[in-house]
């Protein structure tokens, strides 16, 4: 490990790259398709489960998403749904009985919202008009093509985790499929840099970052299920997965393919309602990154997601998983 006046050598430097958001490009899933078709009219959500509870996967009732993504109003950053749901209280203190603890957090859930609409970005590369169908169709990866790093989520739910340390621990899974969630794409920033030295004498320029990793956690699935998809299915060569087959004529396609697309999620909190940790990565001769990564999890039941124009109007919604 690299300080800043001594450095050790390590052969697990390039593994230890993979397992961070820091000094690498972002992972992406592996390409599959979706085991259902795409629709571009609204699809099944989630079951409702009661409010603090953690649900396992059902099958969803109909409902009218167009509707409900209306109703919803505007995205929202996701800072903002995040600083709303923190209010939410989660842990006993020692100083109260359970019953005390119950009141207050019914309180707050009570003056909460239910149900937020979170705004995401889309990856225009995954965009691709069919002029024979005469549809728009958005790929599962426009949406979803971030992962988030075992580390990070190591760092919210894994041993020593404030959850773990409070009791409230949330299952999930390491692999890069099998967790039912949204990753959202990583900031990340240099903020200086210094000099660290090997015990052979050898010096290195270390690049010091900071980062913050966001995103909605609901559970962990079956293997290789996802956000979109029960199970992983054969890949067709050319033919990525589809989340929206949007119908627009040639001229509306060409704009909005060109950046003019917008998208949001709906998510309705549950307990333990959110997560925070710090993801750290010590440098090494072969990845002289020094790298400390806020990690901010909403922990939600991911109802469906939303395409917009970038005049607002609403173009498809489709459930999640």
């Amino acid at each position: 490990m690299i300080m800043q006046t001594n450095l050790s050598l390590t052969v697990l430097a390039g593994i230890l790259m993979l397992g961070s958001g820091c000094g690498t490009p972002q992972a992406t899933l592996a390409k599959r398709s979706v085991n259902r078709p795409a629709s571009s009219v609204s699809a099944t959500p989630a079951s409702t489960a009661p409010r603090g509870m953690q649900k396992p996967p059902l099958s969803r009732p109909v409902v009218d998403f167009d509707a409900l993504v209306r109703k919803l109003g505007r995205p929202v950053p996701f800072d903002s749904v995040f600083a709303d749901v923190q209010r939410i209280p989660r842990f006993k203190d020692e100083f109260e009985t359970r019953a005390q603890f119950n009141e207050r957090q019914a309180a707050a859930l009570a003056t909460s919202q239910q149900q937020y609409l979170i705004e995401v970005p889309v990856d225009p590369e995954y965009v691709r008009y069919d002029a024979d169908m005469q549809a728009l169709i958005v790929a599962t990866y426009a949406l979803t093509n971030t992962t988030a790093s075992s580390d990070e989520l190591g760092a919210i739910f894994g041993y020593g985790s404030e959850l773990s340390k409070a009791g409230a621990a949330v299952g999930y899974t390491t692999l890069s499929s099998g967790n039912v969630m949204w990753a959202l794409p990583r900031e990340e920033r240099n903020v200086g840099m210094y000099d660290g030295s090997t015990a052979f004498g050898a010096t290195v320029s270390i690049t010091k970052q900071e980062g913050i990793a966001r995103g909605v956690f609901e559970r962990e699935g079956q293997f290789e299920e996802d956000v979109w998809t029960e199970a992983q299915t054969p890949y067709v060569e050319d033919s990525p997965p589809v989340a929206f087959e949007i119908k627009v004529d040639l001229q509306r396609a060409k704009g909005l393919k060109q950046g003019g697309l917008r998208a949001a999620i709906v998510v309705s909190p549950i307990a333990p309602f959110y997560a925070t940790g710090v993801d750290r990565f010590a440098p090494t001769i072969r990845a002289p990154y020094d790298c400390t990564t806020e990690v901010r999890y909403l922990i939600c039941d991911v109802e469906c997601a939303a395409i917009y124009d970038a005049s607002g109007e609403l173009l498809a919604t489709r459930a999640t998983r």
